[in-house]
């Protein structure tokens, strides 16, 4: 009954909105909350390059085959909007998205467990309380060792959300999360 009483005031003590504004809420995850690192800011933009060439080859490939299968030459306004929907396109997705994503994910570690804010349109919170975690994985992809970040994931008792991920920590910090949460578990025992 213990363990579930700790829960409840964990959830309880995540559900901001319905005791404090939305200033207080946000003067509160920031306050008590740390930014990913530093490097992760530039990590979200060379992954925002990569996702954006992919879209201009495709985009490119698409229209090409559409003229050539039509045999029609595209008129100067199609190329002009064209032109502009992949600038407006780029400027988004390489520049203001991963400042914003930098900016709007917030993440707290403590003796409850792990508590993630994130999102830019839809705000969504994650608490993983330390009971529920089943195991931890600590991902880095080659580009993520260059910039020396890395992807905690959580794995949690459940079906829904089972699993809960938090990319752009440094690795060194991802490591010090699992071992203090592997360590934390090996008390647990029976």
């Amino acid at each position: 009954m213990e363990n579930w009483a700790t829960e409840k005031n964990i959830c309880n003590k995540l559900t901001l909105h319905k005791t404090y504004s939305l200033y207080e809420e946000a003067i509160i995850i920031m306050t008590e909350t740390k930014p990913l690192a530093d490097s992760a800011k530039n990590y979200f933009r060379v992954s925002g390059v990569i996702s954006f060439c992919f879209l201009f080859v495709v985009s490119v490939v698409a229209s090409v085959i559409f003229f050539l299968s039509s045999w029609t030459v595209p008129s100067v306004w199609f190329v002009l909007i064209w032109f502009v929907a992949i600038l407006i396109l780029a400027v988004w997705m390489i520049g203001i998205y991963p400042a914003k994503k930098f900016e709007k994910t917030r993440w707290r570690f403590d003796e409850q467990g792990l508590f993630i804010y994130q999102g830019i349109w839809w705000k969504v919170q994650y608490a993983v309380p330390r009971s529920r975690v089943q195991h931890i994985d600590v991902t880095q992809g080659p580009i993520q060792r260059s910039f020396n970040i890395a992807q905690l994931i959580l794995h949690t008792a459940g079906t829904i959300n089972a699993s809960v991920s938090l990319t752009g920590l440094s690795h060194e910090k991802a490591v010090e999360i699992r071992d203090e949460l592997l360590f934390q578990e090996k008390h647990d025992a029976v």
